[in-house]
């Protein structure tokens, strides 16, 4: 009974915004240790972990030696514990004892991993402190690798970096050139590291046998992020993993290739609507119904600058679907993106300034605001320019 109220209470405490000490009561009252999950409305693995935390049968059962505190960190107290604790990704997980000391903390879900995390907290539920002394005295790889994670999470991009620096000069050490390169990608946005410094850390990991098709995916994805005129490398490691999914047997493969075949198409075929077809038949059945999935094509039109028409329509759909303003305004968020890149800026401005209205509490949104005022109020002092 004490399991079931304390895990309900922390629960409840997502949208009532329960305060930490008293969260870390209930769970010394239940003697467990506490789990706190940092997420964001629009994040998409927050939104899995949330299904799952309720709806998977593993996933229940490994929670129930916990007590888990759901905080929306760009809000209220959830945006202050994430400021205390440094949170710089969605979703960010910490787990911490009775005294307040943190166990474990990594960002990133999905079931296998968070399984095995939380077995091995319960393992090894030394605090952190102690875990980076052991490791300072005995280097070690997967401890090393754990340290390195909660580095990471903690924004604390340095720190991991040397960690897996460390790892890969111990005999017999697991490849890691995967994890440096989501570093080094990460501190190029939030840092400004060289982009030069990504590709050749991306270049590292995808000269590596093909491990994880979907971890090639995400590297592969991120390399063409990082310009707008899509580079030379983005395509021809593009092509290539095209080319292995299709002719390989890998577990996977067929969501792989769904994911890939649209920037296939878009980038090396250079056929947009090809393209865009790929894209929506890589969507559920009910798309068309869903706001978040509208939402999710309107986004992908805008992030490729293609077929912006259509793009428009299916965020104006999602809009009039969403079930509450915190749906409503990530998608009129979409909406002012794709207005300003059709060079719509007043409506792009007026979209966002109603997303701010529907999600007051919102810093992001504040941001966009003061983003797209700046926009126009830059570009009608270089009309004035060009008029005197």
């Amino acid at each position: 009974m004490i399991m079931q109220f304390s895990l309900l209470l922390a629960m409840l405490g997502s949208d009532a915004m329960v305060p930490l000490d008293e969260l870390v009561k209930q769970a010394e009252k239940a003697n467990r240790p506490l789990l706190i999950d940092f997420y964001a409305v629009w994040c998409g693995p927050c939104k899995r972990f949330d299904h799952d935390s309720t709806t998977d049968e593993e996933i229940k059962q490994a929670l129930s030696s916990f007590v888990v505190a759901k905080y929306d960190a760009e809000k209220g107290i959830g945006k202050e514990l994430a400021d205390r604790y440094k949170v710089s990704k969605y979703p960010t997980y910490l787990i911490m004892n009775h005294k307040k000391q943190t166990i474990d903390s990594w960002a990133g879900y999905s079931k296998e991993d968070m399984l095995k995390r939380l077995q091995a907290s319960l393992a090894d539920s030394r605090p952190i402190e102690t875990k980076i002394a052991t490791f300072e005295r005995e280097p070690e790889a997967e401890l090393g690798i754990k340290l390195a994670e909660y580095y990471s999470a903690q924004g604390d991009a340095e720190e991991a970096l040397s960690v897996y620096q460390k790892i890969q000069s111990l005999a017999n050490a697991p490849d890691v050139t995967f994890q440096i390169f989501d570093l080094k990608s990460r501190q190029m946005h939030r840092d400004g590291l060289k982009e030069p410094e990504v590709e050749r850390a991306a270049q590292a990991y995808l000269a590596q046998p093909m491990d994880d098709v979907f971890k090639r995916v995400y590297v592969v994805q991120i390399l063409g992020d990082m310009h707008e005129q899509k580079s030379d490398l983005y395509k021809a490691e593009l092509a290539k993993l095209f080319r292995q999914i299709e002719d390989g047997n890998m577990t996977g493969a067929g969501q792989a290739m769904a994911e890939i075949k649209p920037e296939y198409l878009l980038h090396v075929k250079q056929d947009q609507q090809a393209a865009y077809e790929a894209r929506l038949a890589a969507m559920a059945p009910d798309w068309h119904e869903n706001a978040d999935l509208l939402n999710s094509i309107a986004w992908w039109c805008f992030v490729n600058k293609t077929m912006l028409a259509e793009g428009k329509a299916h965020a104006e759909k999602g809009i009039s679907l969403a079930e509450d303003d915190t749906q409503k305004a990530m998608i009129l968020d979409t909406l002012a993106e794709i207005e300003y890149a059709q060079g719509n800026t007043q409506l792009a401005l007026a979209r966002i300034q109603e997303a701010v209205a529907a999600e007051p509490e919102s810093e992001f949104y504040k941001k966009q605001l003061l983003r797209f005022q700046k926009a126009i109020e830059d570009q009608e002092g270089n009309l004035d320019h060009t008029n005197n």
